[in-house]
């Protein structure tokens, strides 16, 4: 989320302003939401607005301005070295190769900012899981190649006030040493909500480091050390997952430290994270003169631990005023705490290293251990492990074994530095309060241990008289005390190891095996130890006030306490007696179980309230006396207790409380009923007293009346006698009717009634009619109102009068031939009540008309609609008047075609009648030449007839005659005689009686030689023959023709234009329709040869 208006730098400080009290207090839940928001809502008030914004997108170019979403940088880097102190580098979601070396911030002030949150859901409410990649996230990819040694992802460069937020961030341990690492002066950093993946193998690599060395215990850094660290800054790093992938081996895939935080203090919260070697490790934490006061401290709090060897968490020192280890959660890795499987079983582990929490060295700052949770640790796997540490108090923590485990460490306390050679001098032990904790068991008997004091040597020892070490387990308030779990082999242990043994290892005969009584010790990994330096030191353990199995140890009775001490200061192979090696004292004192304890009151009358029972102890006053019980309430002699302590005295007495009874009232659970016909039992109690023995007299009622009942009761608390009186209420009964259903017969009619559940009480019902007892056919209302001896009753019928039954019977009904007349019906009726005659009514299809025309008509004869005292069936019939006969006559069947309609003519006898004209079938008179079959009939429906004819439609008058003309040769001499064949045929549709055929002879013919003949065809009529000029009067039927043959000399005594004879013949009668065939002509070429060169000349 991101804080608008607020600077990067007063946002860090917004985060780690909190002084070593408030952070004392955090919580995973309210102290992000409440404590630490708090502060950023009051820091966000006045703070100054970002200078400005860049942005990057995987589709942008480095060469664009990079000021805007519209035109972003692709590589990170290119707008971080756009941007200027203070400005946010906005990051779109995508995938972001990665760039040797890495990603430089080296501008304070600046925001990396992802743009959306890189989990697909949120990891705090489902802890531990994996894969949680959101769609939506900023990716920065894993390296493809180069060495760890001089790569990482993200690298802050002595800046101050920088954030780095909502990123996915993949790394390769073999290519990239750290996902982030921050140097030198980095005060107010900032790493927020990151999602770190951890994609490939590699070794002594980490997911994020602060101020790591170049090369130092427990460090490496890609960065050289000419890069100067630098102490006293602080640093948030919150909300983070810094997550493995599960593969074949654990540390293939796991950083050696997930998170590696040196000489900076500050707040490291709300985180996920798992590593090979350490989840967290602190080395060299501290502050210096200009760390501002509010940020002494180093904070760890809320966070989720699943890796191995989990937290190492170094001295802190200079001007630090606390280190603070709040509300974790620690779960051993492979466990059945752990949600992430690891491939790693923790109970095969025997290594010094093995631990949840590792406190080593000597700060100069107190340190809190509070509410954190530690689940699953079993055998050398131990959950908190205190190393020469002083001022640490372990409070309110709940530790939790792994269920089934048979060895378990909760809390060592020892000098680990026995490992390295000679031990320090002095070991720096004190100050240690154990408090308030939850100790549970692995659920089998007798086995681990809750705490244990390894007595593993220091340089002076006892030789140099140095005095015993002093630790408090427990307190003298409720709130201090430990709780302990009885299946717990071992409360408090004190392991002496002081032996012959060179070195302290699984090998030695100091580390102890499962047979011993208090187990397995701590197996060192190796380390020459001095001979001459192994002297014990000694423990002084004030342990008060604890509970053991839910009991307080100031409850304890000897043989209770004898069961604790059992479990307490046992050691290997030491032949030094007890006190030589420590002490632990309970502050158990034994009591006085005898004395004289007095009860008050011992009695009262009962009076329904709880009356206090106390209790004293005469020989103590001082003494707490609890009574069981408590207090005493009913009547009776009641046995009571009381357990009187005091710190001298334990002393438990008996007595009897009597309690008389109290006068109470009687009371009935019923006083009136209702009459059921069976005896009503009657229920005697006492109203102050349920439960009480009561008898009643009598001891039930039957009828309906009214009784007064004698009752005596003993109760419990309570005796009681008295009246009461009890009524019993007439029942309501039902009614019965008589007969409700009549005929009308014209008088009028009347039911009964009595009570069903007294019938033979006649007498109990009256009867009233509304609106009247019925005479006509319908319904009234019989309201029954009945008075009986045990019963009430009312009720009301309805009393109907049916209508009689009549038949009905027609008249006048039959067949008619349509005479134009009306043809009525009549109708019968028998069955009717004398003086009270039925109405009726007949129709005709419905209609009350009596039938005219032709046609077939339902009789329907009835009641009237009006009649109510009668019913009848409908009677009905028919009348059915069949048509008359008509003739009809057609004229006009010829006529001639002019393209307009041609309807026929029809005549109707008797006249006047209409008539339907259909035309081969269609109503439409037809107008084309053809003939049509004609179908003409009556239409009036009183009347039957038809007719038929054809109707020819003819072409219209339409005379053509044609002529032709040939000659008998095409060339011809002067002198020689041509003979001509002229043919008129009729080509038309009608005869033609007259025609006028001509052929006018050119002059080139001697006309006086000139005759012709007729030769008629087909019926025409010609002149047989003629001379001279052809001039003809001919007529000619249709299809006839008549042929004339003409003969006439070439004249050789005038001159011939062209030498061409042209003879035209034509042909003319009236109304001829086409002239174009009216005349032809025939041509012949005059020569002085017959074919114009033969000598021998034309035939004359």
């Amino acid at each position: 989320m991101e804080m608008p208006g607020v600077s990067p730098g007063d946002y860090a400080s917004a985060l780690r302003g909190l002084d070593a009290a408030s952070a004392c207090a955090l919580n995973p839940l309210t102290t992000r939401a409440a404590g630490v928001a708090g502060l950023l809502l009051a820091a966000m008030i006045s703070l100054p607005v970002s200078a400005a914004d860049w942005y990057v997108s995987p589709s942008g170019s480095d060469g664009a301005s990079c000021a805007s979403v519209a035109a972003p940088c692709q590589t990170i880097q290119a707008a971080i070295n756009k941007a200027a102190a203070n400005d946010t580098v906005r990051i779109a979601p995508g995938n972001y190769p990665f760039v040797a070396p890495g990603i430089e911030i080296n501008k304070s002030g600046l925001r990396l900012i992802g743009d959306n949150s890189p989990f697909a859901i949120d990891p705090h409410s489902a802890p531990g899981t994996l894969d949680n990649l959101s769609a939506n996230a900023s990716v920065l990819q894993q390296a493809s190649g180069g060495s760890a040694s001089s790569q990482r992802m993200i690298w802050i460069n002595s800046v101050r006030d920088v954030t780095i937020r909502n990123l996915y961030l993949q790394t390769r341990l073999d290519r990239t040493k750290e996902a982030i690492v921050a140097i030198g002066d980095i005060d107010g950093l900032l790493i927020d909500n990151n999602y770190i993946k951890v994609t490939g193998g590699g070794s002594n690599a980490f997911g994020i480091s602060i101020n790591g060395a170049f090369s130092g215990a427990g460090s490496s850094s890609s960065i050289p050390a000419s890069y100067p660290r630098m102490a006293g800054g602080f640093v948030t790093i919150r909300d983070n997952v810094i997550e493995p992938t599960i593969g074949g081996l654990f540390s293939t895939y796991v950083p050696k430290r997930a998170i590696l935080f040196e000489q900076s203090l500050g707040l490291i919260q709300g985180n996920q994270v798992v590593g090979t070697n350490a989840d967290l490790w602190t080395l060299g934490t501290s502050g210096t003169a200009a760390t501002d006061p509010a940020d002494r401290h180093l904070t760890i709090d809320g966070n989720w631990f699943f890796g191995r060897l989990q937290n190492q968490i170094n001295p802190v020192g200079g001007t630090a005023t606390a280190l603070n280890i709040t509300n974790n959660h620690y779960w051993t890795p492979g466990s059945s705490a752990s949600p992430i499987d690891l491939n790693f079983d923790p109970a095969t582990l025997t290594s010094s290293e093995s631990h949840l929490l590792r406190l080593a060295g000597n700060p100069s700052a107190p340190t809190l251990v509070e509410g954190n949770e530690f689940a699953g640790f079993t055998n050398q796997f131990r959950a908190l492990w205190l190393q020469n540490r002083r001022n640490v108090s372990v409070r309110g923590n709940t530790f939790q074994p792994e269920a089934g485990a048979s060895e378990f460490t909760a809390i060592t306390i020892g000098n680990r530095m026995v490992q390295t050679g000679t031990p320090p001098d002095p070991v720096a032990f004190g100050g240690l309060s154990i408090a308030g904790n939850d100790f549970q068991g692995s659920g089998v008997a007798n086995k681990g241990k809750a705490v244990l004091f390894v007595n593993d040597n220091d340089k002076g020892g006892l030789a140099s008289g140095d005095t015993p070490f002093a630790a408090t387990i427990g307190g003298s308030s409720a709130g201090d005390a430990n709780q302990f779990d009885t299946n717990i082999g071992w409360y408090i242990a004190i392991d002496d190891r002081t032996c012959t043994a060179t070195n302290h290892n699984t090998g030695g005969a100091c580390n102890g095996t499962s047979a011993y009584a208090i187990g397995e010790g701590i197996s060192y990994s190796g380390g020459a130890n001095q001979a001459s330096e192994k002297r014990p030191f000694t423990w002084n353990i004030s342990a008060p006030g604890n509970t053991f199995g839910g009991v307080p140890m100031a409850n304890m009775d000897q043989a209770a306490f004898d069961g604790i001490w059992a479990k307490t200061f046992e050691r290997h192979l030491s032949t030094l007696a007890p006190t030589t090696l420590g002490q632990v004292d309970y502050a158990w004192v034994p009591v006085v179980t005898v004395g004289t304890v007095t009860f008050s009151p011992t009695a009262f009358t009962y009076d329904g309230t709880p009356h206090v029972i106390s209790a004293s102890l005469p020989e103590d006053p001082s003494a707490v006396c609890v009574v069981t019980p408590a207090s005493v309430t009913n009547a009776g002699d009641t046995p009571v207790s009381a357990d009187c302590t005091s710190p001298g005295y334990h002393v438990i007495g008996n007595d009897i409380v009597s309690v008389a009874k109290a006068v109470g009232t009687v009371q009935l659970a019923q006083t009136a009923f209702t009459y059921t016909g069976s005896a009503q039992a009657l229920v005697p109690s006492i109203v102050e007293e349920a439960g009480a023995t009561c008898t009643a007299t009598p001891a039930s009622v039957t009828d309906a009346g009214t009784y007064a009942i004698a009752i005596n009761c003993v109760g419990s608390n309570y005796d009681a006698s008295g009246s009461v009186n009890v009524s019993v209420a007439k029942a309501v009964g039902t009614v019965n009717f008589g007969t409700t259903t009549f005929t009308f017969d014209g008088n009028t009619h009347e039911t009964t009634a009595v009570i069903a559940e007294e019938p033979a009480n006649t007498g109990a019902c009256g009867l009233t009619y509304v609106p009247a007892a019925p005479l006509h056919a319908g319904s009234a209302t019989a309201q029954a109102i009945c008075d009986g001896t045990n019963y009430t009753a009312s009720g009301s019928t309805s009393v109907t009068v049916d209508p009689a039954p009549l038949v009905l019977g027609l008249t006048g009904t039959g067949s008619f031939v349509f005479d134009d007349a009306d043809h009525p019906a009549g109708i019968s009726v028998s069955g009717e009540v004398p003086g009270f005659p039925a109405q009726t009514t007949i129709s005709y299809n419905g209609s009350a008309s009596a039938p005219h025309d032709v046609g077939v008509y339902a009789v329907v004869g009835s009641l009237d609609a009006g009649v109510t005292d009668y019913t009848a069936s409908n009677t009905s019939g028919q009348i059915e008047i069949t048509p008359a006969s008509a003739t009809l006559a057609i004229s006009n069947l010829v006529q001639e075609f002019d393209g307009q309609p041609k309807p026929v003519s029809v005549a109707s006898n008797p006249s006047g009648l209409a008539v339907n004209v259909t035309y081969d079938g269609v109503g439409t008179p037809p107008s084309a030449i053809g003939t049509y079959a004609v179908m003409a009939t009556v239409a009036d429906p009183n009347y039957s007839g038809s007719a038929n004819a054809v109707l020819e439609i003819i072409e219209a008058a339409a005379p053509d005659l044609g002529v032709t003309i040939s000659v008998d040769r095409p060339f011809a001499q002067y002198g020689s005689v041509l003979s001509y064949t002229i043919t008129v045929s009729n080509l038309g549709n009608r005869d033609v009686a007259s025609a006028s055929v001509s052929d006018l002879l050119p002059a080139e013919l001697d006309v006086d030689t000139a005759i012709w003949s007729c030769i008629a065809n087909g019926g025409a009529v010609c002149t047989d023959s003629g001379s001279g000029d052809l001039a003809d009067s001919a007529s000619f039927p249709l299809g006839s023709s008549a042929t004339w043959l003409l003969v006439a000399s070439i004249r050789d005594d005038v001159p011939i234009p062209g030498e061409v004879i042209i003879n035209a013949a034509s042909v003319s009668a009236s109304g001829d329709v086409d002239a174009l065939n009216n005349q032809a002509d025939a041509n012949v070429q005059v020569v002085l040869f017959r074919d114009g060169f033969d000598e021998d000349g034309d035939s004359p």
